[in-house]
């Protein structure tokens, strides 16, 4: 049996998987592996703020507690 991991390793594996990421698309790549999500869990979002863009991916109903 796997046994599940940890918050604090998810985090890490996510932010090592993250520094490689090259653009929105492997965020949410990588997003979805990692949280073992939906695609349809995921959205995007963009927002212009002081003439600065924000993007980003966010999972609708993920949480760290097991």
């Amino acid at each position: 049996m796997m046994e599940r991991l940890g918050v604090a390793e998810i985090l890490t594996s996510i932010s090592e998987r993250l520094k490689q990421a090259k653009g929105i698309n492997d965020i949410r790549l990588i997003a979805a592996e990692e949280t073992k999500c939906k695609p349809d869990d995921l959205k995007d979002f963009h927002y212009k703020i002081n003439g600065h863009d924000w993007k980003g991916t966010y999972i609708k109903k993920f949480h760290l507690s097991y």
